[in-house]
């Protein structure tokens, strides 16, 4: 297996929720999900992790991995992705 679900065996698939749909006719993160837009649904979600994680998530992680978590915080940002690698050992 390649790919993605090589590291997940329960991965069926992937579903892609923006730009223009040639058979809904619209963009697909207008389009309803309840009663709101997918779009809005996702920034909720967005949001919503944005508090969670710094509040609770990653002082969780701090006391149980100590140093070395906050050697990776330090290192590797929470939402924009590194351009280079990190090797895991002191500041770079």
């Amino acid at each position: 297996m390649t790919g993605p679900a090589r590291f997940h065996s329960s991965v069926q698939g992937f579903v892609l929720t923006g730009g223009r749909s040639s058979r809904m006719g619209r963009d697909k993160a207008l389009l309803p999900f309840g009663d709101r837009p997918l779009a809005a649904w996702m920034a909720v979600f967005f949001a919503a992790n944005a508090v969670y994680f710094p509040l609770f998530e990653e002082k969780g992680l701090e006391r149980r991995f100590g140093d070395d978590y906050r050697r990776y915080i330090a290192n590797v940002p929470r939402w924009v992705p590194r351009l280079t690698p990190w090797s895991g050992s002191g500041t770079s």
